[in-house]
């Protein structure tokens, strides 16, 4: 590993200590995280199997070339196996015919671009959820996050489509979200710009399909998506949508979405529910300790000023 990509990890590990030890909304969302999983776990457990939950095809959320910088339906794809809402999520970041994602300095989110382009809805359906207001990270490419974010979503849309399922698109550009909760849209309808907002590195869109409308309640679902992917010699058939893997460059192709040859089932074992019982309890104690230390040092800092006037 080069000593850069030392120094970005460090950064980014940094930046999450600074959120947990001065963000309380950041607490608040990552106990809330680990609880929502724990409940979708076992909710699947405990008979609500196969119901909601399930392989989907939908368009792509862009309309021209990105790549899948992470996500896929392996566990050494995915965006992250262990969490159940974002098992098969993925992060776009938008490419050129090149395979480059940004211009100059990559330190500025102008030079990205994937900044200020627009995010489209996948499918048709519903709008249940937008929010905007959280501003854009400035400084991408260093492995930086906002500690300060009024939400790690940054702003989202979240789209009810026809069958239960809802999709997630996240970190849009700050004041560029077009839809209200609401408003129906259509494939291809423009919900607002790719940005940097809340807990991003650089400008991505998160998208994901979950079975709830609540990001921290949902559980991940397969989404087969609609269009071309670069260097595949086998190559979806029209009409048709295909799995992506991590790394992967796709592109929109005309025609209808249709189905996916080889549909991913939504598995959720005795182990993913012991992984979450387990991530929720050190997510509670992490917590405490965090709370108990800052009361700790604030009572400290009283009785030294408390002696300091005496």
């Amino acid at each position: 590993m080069k000593a850069d990509d030392i120094g970005r990890y460090a950064r980014f590990y940094l930046s999450l200590i600074a959120s947990s030890l001065f963000n309380p909304v950041f607490l608040f969302q990552l106990v809330l995280q680990s609880a929502g999983q724990l409940v979708a776990a076992g909710r699947w457990m405990i008979g609500a199997r196969g119901r909601r939950a399930r392989s989907v095809s939908m368009g792509l959320p862009f309309g021209s070339r990105w790549r899948a910088h992470r996500g896929g339906i392996t566990p050494r794809d995915s965006h992250g196996w262990q969490s159940l809402s974002q098992r098969y999520a993925y992060d776009f970041v938008k490419v050129d015919a090149s395979g480059n994602s940004q211009r100059d300095d990559r330190h500025h989110v102008e030079s990205y671009l994937a900044f200020g382009e627009p995010v489209l809805s996948p499918e048709d359906g519903v709008v249940v959820t937008a929010r905007d207001g959280c501003r854009d990270h400035q400084r991408p490419g260093t492995g930086w996050i906002d500690w300060r974010a009024r939400d790690i979503r940054g702003n989202f849309v979240v789209i009810r489509h026809e069958g239960g399922l809802f999709s997630f698109v996240g970190h849009l550009r700050c004041h560029s979200v077009r839809v209200r909760v609401g408003d129906h849209v259509r494939r291809g309808d423009v919900l607002g710009e790719c940005g940097n907002s809340g807990h991003s590195t650089e400008p991505h869109i998160h998208f994901q399909v979950q079975d709830r409308e609540s990001f921290y309640l949902g559980l991940g679902c397969p989404a087969a998506l609609s269009g071309r992917v670069v260097g595949r010699s086998e190559g979806p058939p029209c009409g048709g949508a295909v799995y992506l893997s991590q790394g992967e460059d796709v592109e929109p192709f005309t025609g209808s979405v249709g189905a996916a040859s080889n549909p991913v089932p939504v598995r959720v074992t005795v182990r993913d529910l012991g992984t979450s019982v387990l991530l929720f309890a050190l997510n509670l104690l992490g917590v405490a300790f965090i709370l108990y230390t800052e009361g700790a040092l604030l009572f400290s800092g009283l009785r030294w000023l408390m002696n300091a006037l005496e």
